[in-house]
Order: structure tokens, then sequence, then C-alpha cells
């Protein structure tokens, strides 16, 4: 950890909330130092999360339109079965149509000689257009029926096992659907936490670094867990890509402690020296990472 700033002239950037949540959490007696630490890792913490939370969203968005368009058609959202007698049943067609605004808007942007004309949003882009609550909304129980005569045109439970691939099928197909969503609500509200800089860490649940760490793992195990559970083959290549591994390693104790300035190891050979210096060099001085592939591993170096 850099011993050569001056923190004092640097803390004052960081809103005395933030300062107070690290404080309360992992020590009070933690230095300008060892604050502002812990402030780097949680933000390096959450733009290794960030990419999960992305993809959730993209898989699951993708999910539904993939089969929803099979099943009705391009426009699928102008047909779908609503009841409207569902509490916030009219949320999913409302965040479609906002999409359309914003598609609308950012094209009339680009294109200033058809601000007065009427466009047409393509289908890729309302989606590529709309948010992550559109497709919780969608997941709720106004868009399921028994109806033999709305069928063709009701997302669930027609469509569920299609969307959700890995969905517990020994539970009621209502049950398990609404689990899921309850899951995605959570996660969803987290993400919108990362978005606004709060803390990465659960406050309620963190007394300590190790508490603190396991929130925010536990988040991360609930994400892996929501990509599984809508597409097996999704959640196996981000595994073998290392996404979670990735994640779970900036996200863990050890991590922390190195930004505090513990566990770091000296060099103390001559031999160590000349390795780490080859591997070193790899990294073309600290800017860029280095992979050496040892026998199934893939081992990176980069400047800490």
């Amino acid at each position: 950890m850099p011993n050569t700033i001056h923190y004092p002239h640097v803390i004052p950037f960081i809103s005395q909330g933030k300062i107070n949540a690290i404080k309360s959490t992992f020590g009070n007696n933690l230095s300008d130092r060892e604050c502002y630490g812990i402030y780097i890792w949680s933000q390096k913490a959450s733009s290794a999360i960030y990419p999960l939370l992305q993809q959730l969203e993209v898989t699951l968005r993708n999910s539904i339109d993939k089969e929803a368009t099979k099943l009705i058609g391009q426009k699928w959202w102008d047909n779908v079965y609503t009841d409207t007698s569902k509490s916030k049943h009219g949320d999913f067609i409302h965040n479609i149509n906002k999409a359309k605004k914003r598609y609308e808007n950012e094209f009339k942007k680009k294109n200033p000689s058809m601000a007065n004309t009427k466009i047409i949003a393509p289908h890729d882009d309302i989606i590529a257009h709309t948010d992550f609550y559109t497709w919780q909304a969608v997941l709720s129980d106004a868009f399921h029926t028994q109806s033999r005569s709305e069928a063709s045109r009701a997302l669930w439970p027609r469509l569920t096992y299609r969307v959700l691939k890995g969905l517990d099928r020994s539970k009621d197909e209502g049950t398990a659907r609404i689990d899921f969503l309850n899951e995605l609500n959570e996660i969803r509200n987290y993400r919108n936490r990362l978005s606004h800089n709060d803390c990465i860490w659960i406050k309620i649940h963190s007394k300590n670094l190790q508490s603190a760490v396991e929130t925010i793992r536990e988040k991360i195990n609930k994400i892996e867990g929501l990509i599984k559970t809508i597409n097996p083959q999704v959640h196996l290549s981000l595994t073998k890509w290392g996404s979670f591994y990735h994640a779970k390693r900036i996200c863990s104790q050890k991590e922390a402690e190195l930004h505090l300035g513990k566990g770091i190891i000296n060099s103390t050979t001559d031999e160590m020296n000349t390795i780490l210096d080859q591997l070193y060099a790899l990294t073309a001085d600290g800017k860029l990472t280095g992979v050496v592939k040892r026998n199934t591993n893939n081992i990176a170096f980069h400047k800490f």
C-alpha cells in the first residue's frame, strides 16, 4: 500500500458518511491510510461484481424476449395476456413505452432533421433500452393464467421452464417463479445501491471485516444462482471464463487485508527476485496483465 501519499489531503474528498461506515465496520482505530485502502478496495469490489449484474440482466431479458417472440411475435408486449386485477400489472408495458421514448429521443438527437418525424423503434432497440425492472415486472402473476382460451398469449406457466431452464421443478411452478422473482428483486436493489456508490457490504449484518466480506459474497452467490437458473450453459461459460472466481477473489478478506497493508510478502532471496523479475517483465512495468500457463491453470500477474 502506498506510503508516500499525504492522506489528510485526500480523505476530505471522501464523504464523511462513507468514512463513518468504513470505521464502524472495519474498526474505529483505522488510520487515514487504512480507510483509504478500504475505500479503494470497495470500489474494485464493485467493479468486479458489476459485470455479473450485467450478465444477469442481459441473460434474463434475452431469455424472456426470445421465447415470448417465438410464442406471440416481434411486438409481443402489445399482445401479451395481462391480468389487470393483479398489483402493478401495468409496470411492464409502462417500462416498454419508456424504452421506446428513450430510443426516440436518442435517435432524434443524432438526427436533428427528423425532429418532427414519427419514429418507429425497432424491436432489438426497444429491448436494449429497457431497464432491469422491466424484466422483473414481466415475471409477475399478472402475466400468468390457467385459462386455455388465453394460453396462447400468456407467458406463464407456458414459457416458465423455457425461460428459466434451471428452475426447481420439485416446487409448484408459481411458487418457484415467485421465489426466483423475490431473489431477483433483492439483487436489483443491491445493484441500485452499488450504482449510487453506497456501501458494497450490508451494514446491518457487518460487524467486522470477515462478516462484511461474507455479506458481499452472499450476493455474488445469489447472482450466480440466478444466472444458473435462467441458463445453466451461460453459467458454465462464465465459470470457465473465471467471472465468478474473479469477483470472489476481489471480494475476499485476503484482498481487503492487502489494501490495509497486511499480508504483503517481501522477496528475500536472489532466486525469488529473478523469478519475480521475469514475471513482472510480462506486465510491461505494471501496465498490462501477464499470464503464464501451468498445467491446466492460467495464472495472472499484475502490479498491485
